[in-house]
């Protein structure tokens, strides 16, 4: 049989597939295509119906309208994982070599809480002292309870703490068993735990050199004299941080130095 035989055959028996015509409408199948295509040519033969509608239906027949998870495509989203998004906290303590005395001696504490949920993006810059700490350990832990009481009492509802001890952070990661605790850590532990009760957040161990800004904060606090200074020009001549500040109360810590801007 000649080719051309052959082609004429294969067209008799119908074997030749029909081309659509119109608009392509490429994600339908073939009994759908030509339906489609007949309802839009009779929308768009009425003369009373509005250019706008016509386009409309004209989308949602070639299912192209912008809804659903077409423009997540093209969107930005917020992983929940994200480490800086939202407000975050930083702390540090700088506090001499542990001796095996372990006698109680003056620790100075910086917090570093930036705060991108207010009305305008918030820095509170906080330094501290405590006469009464027994280790390095003891000294993060004091620094971080006291951020997470400040956090509380300005109604941040959510928040990422970070330290650059290894050990405090699993502890409260809860990956470090609970036997390794020294005794005088598991009020400052537990004062941590209550100040966080209904806010949603997370603990992340970052290296030092991701935490100057307290680390900076901390080797000035014993040097100062208490003073607050608030340079917002959102907080007027109201600040909501000096009033928190009012009502944290804790034996044998003073507040150095507080600033917000």
């Amino acid at each position: 049989m000649e080719t051309g035989d052959f082609r004429r055959l294969h067209h008799q028996r119908g074997f030749r597939n029909p081309k659509p015509t119109g608009y392509h409408t490429h994600s339908l199948p073939w009994s759908k295509k030509n339906h489609v295509t007949d309802l839009f040519k009779r929308i768009w033969r009425y003369k009373t119906i509005p250019p706008r509608i016509k386009t409309f239906s004209w989308r949602l027949l070639r299912q192209a309208l912008a809804t659903g998870s077409m423009p997540g495509r093209f969107t930005k989203h917020v992983n929940q994982n994200c480490q800086l998004c939202g407000p975050r906290c930083y702390t540090d303590a700088a506090l001499s070599p542990d001796d095996t005395s372990g006698a109680m001696r003056p620790t100075g504490l910086g917090i570093f809480i930036f705060n991108s949920n207010s009305m305008q993006p918030l820095a509170i810059y906080i330094k501290a002292k405590s006469p009464a700490v027994s280790s390095v350990l003891m000294a993060e832990a004091t620094a971080l309870s006291l951020a997470a009481k400040v956090v509380r009492l300005l109604h941040i509802g959510q928040v990422n703490y970070f330290s650059d001890n290894e050990i405090l952070v699993k502890l409260l990661q809860r990956t470090m068993p609970s036997s390794h605790q020294d005794w005088r850590l598991k009020p400052l532990l537990t004062l941590f735990a209550d100040s966080n009760i209904n806010i949603d957040h997370h603990m992340f161990k970052i290296p030092r050199a991701q935490n100057l800004t307290a680390h900076s904060l901390v080797s000035q606090a014993i040097k100062l004299h208490t003073q607050f200074v608030c340079t917002s020009a959102s907080h007027g001549n109201y600040c909501p941080v000096k009033e928190a500040l009012h009502f944290v109360s804790w034996d044998q810590l003073d507040l150095l130095h507080v600033k917000c801007c």
